[in-house]
């Protein structure tokens, strides 16, 4: 059972991937109000106001994702960059880890 739900799950990442890529090639290329338009002309279920609240809070989301990891990126530079001036001996002794291997 759980097997299953993974690779539901899975496939839904997949889709919302698939649908951020076109969108965003869409929304670039200044088509999206063409795509408006036929998405409230297509009998897709959704409505077109709950369409772009689900565009809009999943752009806000990959926004605040990728800072995140911009942040992550910027602090693993930094975190090498000290460590890299240290000394094996001056990292044990602050008890701090050099590269995967914990050097205390």
């Amino acid at each position: 059972m759980r097997t299953v739900q993974l690779l539901r799950e899975n496939r839904e990442a997949e889709i919302k991937a698939i649908a951020c890529q076109a969108l965003s090639f869409i929304e670039n290329e200044q088509r999206m109000k063409a795509f408006e338009n036929f998405f409230s002309a297509n009998a897709s279920g959704v409505t077109l106001p709950a369409f772009k609240k689900w565009w809009r809070d999943h752009k806000k989301a990959d926004h605040k994702r990728r800072m995140a990891e911009r942040q992550a990126e910027r602090e693993e530079r930094l975190r090498k960059s000290g460590l890299s001036k240290l000394t094996d001996a001056e990292a044990r002794v602050l008890g701090l880890k050099k590269g995967n291997v914990d050097v205390g």
